[in-house]
């Protein structure tokens, strides 16, 4: 049910920015440090809109990558821990006194 509605969602947007797109073909002129470019409206907010999103995932992807490590090494310490802990169980009880 969740793909499907990401699906249509998706296929919303995606229509959504091609009618933005039909409707804004005006051309631009874009100037930055090196120079300046003419580019359409709908593909200069495309490129910007883009480049965020690779920006956010990339800064996401590492938080993600730091806490998938963590977890990993957190469950190989739980494991340890707990065949420690079967082990020690499985000892004979002595009396010291």
């Amino acid at each position: 049910m969740r793909w499907v509605l990401m699906s249509v969602l998706g296929l919303a947007v995606l229509l959504a920015a091609a009618a933005f797109g039909a409707l804004n073909d005006q051309m631009v002129v874009v100037q930055y440090f090196l120079g300046s470019r003419e580019l359409r409206l709908a593909s200069l907010m495309a490129l910007v809109f883009g480049t965020g999103c690779l920006i956010g995932l990339g800064l996401a992807g590492g938080g993600m990558l730091s806490l998938r490590l963590a977890l990993k090494r957190s469950q190989a310490e739980l494991a340890m821990k707990n065949k420690e802990l079967n082990e020690l169980r499985t000892l004979p009880i002595r009396d010291g006194i």
